[in-house]
């Protein structure tokens, strides 16, 4: 999950740095002060929020797999399905998860028309 997260952060920080709204990547501290682990527990907020809206069988497979740690043999003898199946729900769960967080962090990112 905390790749998601982190990808998602990185995806929009790109799409700022090519606005000039951000500093670059070799530009950026490594070590982040109070403002920036601010920033990334709202994020892990926002991801626990969006991991809530899922429908429960998304919700239940990355319980699982994310949280629990079984394998996907595991989960699929929890669940009384196939292996595929739960590779393919982790898959659906995982995509559907990202393309709202893309969504709900561009509309949080300033406005993208340019400035006269």
């Amino acid at each position: 999950m905390h790749e998601i997260v982190a990808n998602t952060a990185e995806n929009v920080r790109r799409q700022r740095e090519h606005r000039g709204e951000v500093a670059s990547r070799e530009e950026v501290d490594l070590h982040p002060g109070p403002e920036a682990l601010a920033q990334e527990r709202e994020l892990l907020a926002l991801l626990a929020e969006m991991i809530q809206m899922l429908p429960g069988t998304y919700r239940q497979i990355l319980d699982l797999r994310l949280y629990q740690g079984l394998s996907t043999r595991q989960t699929a003898e929890r669940l009384h399905i196939s292996r595929a199946a739960v590779s393919t729900r982790l898959s659906r769960a995982v995509r559907l998860l990202k393309g709202r967080l893309d969504a709900r962090l561009r509309s949080l990112s300033p406005d993208d028309s340019p400035q006269s």
